[in-house]
């Protein structure tokens, strides 16, 4: 179970260069197809962070779209997790902890950000078996069942109210919408990493679907996907995901169509199809190409909401199918 004190650092002392614990926001303005994202890897062995806010207009499969992108990587460490402040300008306040965050950023271009993310659930801990029924009950199946290793060695995910506004250049926009951020930390390597999906949609308060999945780009479309762990949070309630069933259409790289079923422990199903509108690449570590973007949604009771795709490409992967395949022409 995740609690007030699991916003905080969760590193031993002496931990080596590897262990990194991150958190993720993200918000959008579909009427203007904008999604922003903010994100944090902190390194406490190295003593430093990375912290990226990142504002996408439109889709593009490379970063041609973006409106704001302030990415810097070697920031010093903050003393804590739960109230923090880095010299780019973002402030991170838990408030209400474990539920609720306050973010304010002002960048060196004069952009700025002002959020509320009001959580509408507890966090949904992917290894708690009270909260989830795919959870393992030993460290190394946690490990090969997590969806991306040992990089959510521990992991929650929370849906929430996002409210604010966002300055950009001379306009300013109004945010408010339903989200999903993320907290994670494990030992994550900058090579060997996974490929994942990570990816929800959400129709107002009322209704969240989100899913952790394996991701093998070059299966055949129907055998790309295969659930790790997800959620439906219907009217409040949450209720672990049982199966899933995910397909995708590519231009290139981007998924820019989707057709989603899922059933819950609870035996009910539900059924979606979504098309991207906005996001592009988002290259948060080098061995990684991942494209983030964001997707309209409607099911297939006609409602229609909003959310973020995430699949997440391995550099090393496509080097050895590459070179493989150069082997093969040279022989």
């Amino acid at each position: 179970m995740i609690t007030a004190k699991d916003i905080e650092f969760h590193h031993a002392a002496g931990v080596n260069h590897e262990w990194a614990e991150t958190n993720f926001f993200s918000f959008y303005v579909p009427e203007e197809r904008l999604l922003g994202s903010i994100y944090t890897v902190a390194r406490a062995g190295l003593g430093a962070c990375a912290s990226e806010v990142i504002v996408y207009r439109g889709l593009s499969a490379d970063r041609l779209n973006v409106v704001h992108h302030d990415v810097q990587e070697h920031l010093p460490l903050p003393k804590s997790y739960t109230d923090y402040k880095l010299p780019n300008g973002i402030h991170v306040k838990s408030v209400n902890a474990p539920r609720d965050y306050r973010i304010d950023y002002v960048g060196h271009n004069g952009n700025e950000l002002h959020i509320d993310y009001l959580g509408l659930m507890d966090p949904f801990d992917i290894h708690d078996a009270s909260q989830n029924t795919r959870a393992h009950s030993t460290e190394a199946a946690q490990v090969e069942g997590s969806g991306f290793g040992e990089g959510y060695k521990g992991h929650f995910d929370q849906t929430a109210h996002v409210k604010g506004e966002l300055k950009l250049g001379k306009r300013t926009y109004k945010i408010d919408c339903v989200d999903t951020m993320d907290h994670s930390w494990g030992p994550r390597a900058e090579y060997g990493m996974r490929t994942l999906c990570w990816m929800h949609a959400s129709f107002g308060k009322e209704l969240t679907v989100h899913l952790i999945l394996h991701f093998k780009p070059f299966a055949p479309r129907d055998q790309q996907y295969e659930l790790a762990h997800g959620y439906v949070l219907r009217e409040g309630k949450v209720t672990p995901i049982a199966k899933a069933r995910i397909r995708a259409d590519r231009s290139g790289m981007p998924g820019v169509a989707m057709e989603v079923e899922v059933t819950d422990a609870s035996g009910q199903g539900l059924t979606m199809r979504g098309g991207a509108i906005a996001g592009g690449a988002w290259p948060c570590y080098l061995c990684l190409h991942i494209q983030n973007t964001l997707h309209q949604w409607t099911t297939n009771d006609g409602r229609m909401g909003y959310g973020v795709v995430q699949d997440a490409w391995t550099m090393e992967g496509l080097a050895a199918r590459n070179l493989a395949a150069l082997e093969a022409g040279a022989g």
